[in-house]
C-alpha cells in the first residue's frame, strides 16, 4: 500500500510474494520499516545496543509519554517505573493501538509485543460503546474496500454498536469471516480489540 501511494496509484494491498524487499516502488527492492527499527540497527552497528525498546504510554495516566525501557520488563513493571500504574479499576489495550488486545488489571504480568503501545482506560470513566465506535470508524476509514469481509463486516459491526445491541452469534460469525477471509492484515486485526473487550468485560 505504501509503495502504491508513492507511485500515485490506488492504495490497495497486493498478493505477496513478491515482498517490498524484492519488488517495491516502481518494481525495485524497497526497504519499508519504522524509525525505531532504524535507530536500533544503528545502535547494534555501533555495538551500543542495550536490549531496550520504546514503549508509548497514554490514556488515563499521570505521566503519558514515550519511554525507553528493557525488553524483558512486564507491563506492571513498566507502569510502576514510569509512575503510571493506576490506583482505580482499569483495563489496558496493548501492542497495536486501536487494533491491540484488551487486558484486565489482573493480566499485566506479561510483556508488551507489537508496537509497544500501552493505553490505559479507567473503567468508571470509559463508555465501552463509544470506545468500540471509535475503533470501528477507524477501521472503516482505513480499509481499502477491496474485500467484502472488511468492507461489509465493519459496517454491520457499526450498526450493532450504534444500537447498543450486540448479537453475539452474528458477531462471532463476523469475527470468523474477518479472521479467515480478509485479504490483508487490517481486516484480520479488526477482531482482536472487539473480541477481547466483549469477552473480558462481559458486554
Amino acid at each position: 500500500v505504501v509503495c502504491q501511494e508513492i507511485e500515485h496509484r490506488i492504495a490497495r494491498p497486493r498478493t505477496r510474494p513478491p515482498y517490498p524487499g524484492q519488488a517495491g516502488i516502481d518494481g525495485y527492492p524497497t526497504l519499508i520499516n519504522n524509525i525505531e527499527t532504524f535507530y536500533y540497527i544503528n545502535q547494534i552497528a555501533k555495538n551500543k545496543y542495550n536490549k531496550k525498546r520504546f514503549y508509548t504510554i497514554s490514556g488515563d495516566v499521570k505521566k503519558p509519554g514515550v519511554y525507553e525501557l528493557p525488553l524483558v520488563w512486564s507491563i506492571e513493571k513498566i507502569l510502576k517505573a514510569t509512575g503510571n500504574l493506576p490506583i482505580k479499576d482499569y483495563f489496558l489495550q496493548i501492542g497495536g493501538g486501536g487494533s491491540g488486545e484488551i487486558l484486565l488489571s489482573s493480566e499485566i504480568n506479561q510483556k508488551v509485543d507489537g508496537s509497544g503501545a500501552i493505553i490505559v482506560f479507567d473503567k468508571a470513566k470509559t463508555d465501552v460503546y463509544k470506545l468500540m465506535k471509535f475503533w470501528i470508524l477507524f477501521f472503516m476509514r482505513e480499509n481499502c474496500d477491496k474485500c467484502t469481509p472488511c468492507r461489509e463486516g465493519t459496517y454491520r459491526m457499526l450498526k450493532m454498536i450504534e444500537q447498543k445491541k450486540l448479537d453475539k452469534k452474528a458477531l462471532n460469525d463476523l469475527f470468523y469471516v474477518l479472521e479467515n477471509t480478509s485479504f490483508c492484515a487490517l481486516g484480520r486485526s479488526v477482531v482482536v480489540p472487539f473480541k477481547s473487550l466483549i469477552t473480558k468485560l462481559k458486554i
